[in-house]
């Protein structure tokens, strides 16, 4: 993932492994979560989303919040919606991810939950931040990293190898571009 411009924060594009541009996002220009008090878009609106556009394909990052208080923890949802002829419309959830605040941690626990359970690391270094992400017993399932300690423009490479169990079946590259976004919203 890499930032489109270095004066406009906000949109991102999502590359392959070759440095092609495969599609991109935008932050939505009011956020709303799915749980809000007060509404600004209109009832099952996506505006206050982040809609995501990979290989011709479109999913919405979604939030709610799960409590509130001088911090809120969150949940990140990744969501596609229904095929054209899937019983009942509903919405698919292509992943899920809790951000949670716990006393006497400086920095909130990043928790994958679907399709597997992970954590996503606080970085390790100052400069060159990698978030490993790590599932139970703490083994290695992958990564979120920047390639350069400096860039004009923000750059976020994603590896996701799953747990054994659960392999990351996304050829489209929805899990890596949910995983960005979110460490994206958490992390910087």
């Amino acid at each position: 993932m890499r930032q489109q411009s270095v004066l406009h924060g906000f949109r991102y594009e999502f590359l392959d492994g070759a440095g092609e541009v495969v599609g991109g996002f935008e932050f939505a220009n009011f956020a709303q979560a799915k749980n809000a008090r007060l509404k600004v878009h209109a009832p099952g609106s996506r505006r206050g989303e982040i809609a995501l556009d990979l290989r011709g394909r479109r999913a919405h990052v979604a939030f709610e919040y799960l409590r509130r208080g001088w911090t809120n923890d969150i949940r990140y949802t990744l969501e596609q919606d229904p095929t054209h002829g899937a019983a009942g419309g509903d919405v698919e959830i292509l992943a899920t991810a809790d951000v949670l605040f716990e006393a006497g941690r400086r920095l909130p626990r990043i928790l994958l939950k679907h399709p597997f359970d992970a954590e996503v690391l606080p970085p390790d270094s100052l400069f060159k931040k990698r978030f490993s992400l790590v599932g139970p017993g703490g083994r290695a399932l992958g990564e979120v990293r920047e390639p350069r300690a400096f860039s004009l423009r923000r750059l976020l490479d994603v590896s996701v190898v799953g747990d054994g169990r659960h392999p990351p079946e996304d050829p489209s590259g929805f899990l890596q571009a949910f995983l960005a976004v979110v460490v994206l919203c958490v992390r910087y």
